[in-house]
């Protein structure tokens, strides 16, 4: 499981990530998208909902000793007990999507052990997939299908300023407190898991959260990262893990850098 379960499948996980893209895609099409609140008072659509029934339904036949968790069916989860599972937001950015917007995505991430093993990152309005598995390295996969190599963490210099990429829809104090602890730098905003995707592709030097994230909107992301030789790092600058019980992330920094989160002091 931990060194080749997946040898033979990231296409078919991308192919359900682009599918699932495609759903999404039909129902922004709409004028209406089904907006309702789930009982945490967040926004969840028709798209949202398609997402999760085709991904579910696609892994359950691909990968049947393997249980799912999704954002949309927590309760499916509960009593596996498994620490290798999937760690599924079947359209993370939803905000993004309801308010129009092209930046949120599909995320597919394999958990073992607590640390992610392989992830898809599909951005649907660009029709591409940012892949990672373990060992194999991480790739692009483009809208007509070609393939290339990410480019990997980008290089950075104590005397060079860095660019950081954030959310747009959660600025915040504590936010703001953990971007005072980084060296000199510059923001720009990125939706959803697409902060972490593009860290790995060179296009920015990190990625921060202030805290809010859960296990499904990371996993995926973290694990191209690492796939490039970064990681996704809490305050004490341990590796981030992926944790189906608490399901919560702490705060966190995606970077090939190290030594940036140690001691960061956040307010609440």
């Amino acid at each position: 499981m931990r060194d080749g379960v997946l040898i033979e499948l990231p296409s078919e996980i991308e192919a359900i990530a682009r599918a699932a893209g495609k759903a999404i895609l039909a129902v922004a099409a709409r004028a209406d998208f089904g907006v309702r609140r789930k009982p945490d008072n967040s926004a969840v659509t028709d798209a949202d909902l398609a997402a999760h029934d085709l991904i579910a339904a696609a892994l359950a036949r691909l990968t049947p000793a393997i249980p799912v968790l999704s954002e949309e069916d927590e309760a499916a989860f509960e009593a596996t007990g498994a620490t290798t599972f999937w760690a599924v937001d079947p359209l993370d950015g939803t905000q993004e999507f309801v308010q129009g917007g092209s930046e949120y995505c599909v995320n597919i991430g394999l958990v073992v052990d607590g640390l992610p093993h392989f992830g898809v990152v599909h951005h649907p309005a660009e029709q591409c997939s940012f892949v990672g598995q373990h060992g194999a390295g991480a790739w692009l996969v483009e809208a007509g299908g070609a393939q290339r190599p990410l480019r990997g963490m980008l290089p950075w210099s104590a005397d060079e300023e860095m660019l950081v990429l954030t959310s747009r829809w959660h600025r915040s104090r504590r936010l703001q407190s953990l971007l005072d602890c980084l060296p000199p730098h510059r923001t720009a905003s990125r939706g959803a898991a697409l902060k972490i995707a593009h860290v790995a592709d060179a296009r920015a030097h990190a990625s921060v959260s202030a805290g809010g994230t859960k296990v499904w909107d990371t996993a995926a992301g973290d694990a191209i990262v690492r796939a490039c030789g970064g990681k996704l790092v809490g305050p004490d600058g341990a590796a981030l893990l992926c944790v189906a019980d608490s399901r919560a992330n702490p705060a966190w920094i995606a970077s090939g850098i190290s030594g940036l989160m140690p001691g960061a002091r956040l307010v609440r």
